[in-house]
C-alpha cells in the first residue's frame, strides 16, 4: 500500500508541474 501511496503523490506533483508549465506557456502567448 506505501508503494501505491507514494507513486500516487509523485504522479500528482508531475501533474502539477505539468499544469503550471502549461498556464506559463498560455500566459507568454497572452500578453
Amino acid at each position: 500500500m506505501e508503494r501505491l501511496t507514494e507513486a500516487f503523490e509523485r504522479q500528482s506533483t508531475l501533474t502539477a508541474e505539468l499544469v503550471e508549465l502549461l498556464r506559463k506557456r498560455e500566459g507568454k502567448r497572452g500578453e
